[in-house]
């Protein structure tokens, strides 16, 4: 898995975040804080634009933070899925209609937030973020580490995806794991005791599994459902 690099953010004025993944690292960052005054003062050095470029790779988080003429440098460290969280959440994504398409299109809806809850897939493990820093504070995280997670928070915000690949789950991993969910055979049959399901839920399937191929592929497959003769 290759690194992603994000340039400075020029400052804003507020330090919050409105989506529902971005919310689940600012909840954990906030979880994670051992005081509000470092909060505090984390929120106030992202917002004033003190953090450099990121650097975000599987499990970890790197940038220099800038104060009073100082630079520190910060790495956090976030735990990766292991690869049955990852099949897991890929599943849910899949089972959700216009879920795929959504989340690969840096939307991602409430009720996908809701599913994932429900089956018990954590989008940042609880007490899982934990940072470095070349600063004399003895706190885990301390204000610049805070500072780079809140902008983390931001970059989330922009596009989902990013969380996923802190978290180890690239887009073209997710998109592989997706294309094998939606492959795997109908292992219901013998549940039909011999019964064959009738023509419309057949042609259900078939319409169903190609909107899945145009949301992970981005095109249409090359035969139209209409003329698929059964």
């Amino acid at each position: 898995m290759s690194a992603r690099t994000f340039p400075r953010i020029e400052p804003r004025r507020s330090a919050g975040v409105r989506t529902w993944w971005a919310r689940a690292v600012a909840s954990a960052l906030e979880e994670a804080a051992y005081d509000p005054a470092d909060l505090k003062k984390g929120a106030g050095l992202a917002r004033r634009g003190e953090v450099g470029q990121i650097e975000l790779d599987a499990g970890r988080v790197v940038a220099a933070v800038m104060e009073r003429g100082d630079a520190f440098t910060v790495t956090v460290t976030v735990p990766v899925m292991d690869p049955d969280e990852a099949q897991a959440f890929a599943e849910v994504v899949g089972a959700g209609a216009g879920w795929v398409g959504s989340l690969l299109r840096g939307d991602v809806p409430a009720s996908l937030d809701e599913a994932l809850e429900e089956a018990g897939v954590e989008l940042l493990p609880y007490g899982g973020l934990s940072a470095t820093c070349g600063c004399d504070s003895w706190v885990d995280p301390c204000r610049h580490g805070l500072a780079v997670l809140t902008q983390v928070a931001w970059l989330v915000e922009a596009d989902p995806l990013v969380l996923l690949h802190l978290r180890g789950l690239e887009r073209a991993d997710l998109v592989a794991r997706l294309a094998g969910t939606a492959e795997e055979p109908a292992t219901a049959s013998a549940d039909w005791e011999g019964e064959l399901p009738d023509l419309e839920v057949a042609v259900e399937a078939a319409e169903q599994a190609a909107a899945l191929l145009v949301d992970l592929l981005g095109t249409s497959p090359s035969k139209d459902v209409d003329d698929i003769s059964f």
